[in-house]
């Protein structure tokens, strides 16, 4: 299956509307992913405290969990 082009949605309800909509119209069953948040490291070297981490992860309202299957497009976030 061929990737579909990126889309914009002006509420975070109507982006988990659209993606479980993808999600179910693959076959087989999903499978859960946690996400491992883990401080990286400023422009000097120095690793960012946990609690700025927490914040930012936080305000990217990225979900904990999440439920994939094989076909899925992915989003990476970096911060």
């Amino acid at each position: 299956m061929s990737p579909r082009p990126s889309s914009r949605y002006p509420t975070r309800a109507q982006v988990e509307s659209a993606n479980s909509r993808r999600l179910a119209m693959l076959p087989g069953n999903p499978k859960n992913y946690t996400g491992l948040d883990a401080p990286g490291r400023d422009e000097d070297g120095n690793p960012f405290p946990r609690e700025r981490v927490e914040r930012a992860a936080k305000d990217l309202i990225v979900p904990k969990v999440l439920p994939l299957k094989v076909g899925a497009q992915v989003m990476l976030l970096k911060v």
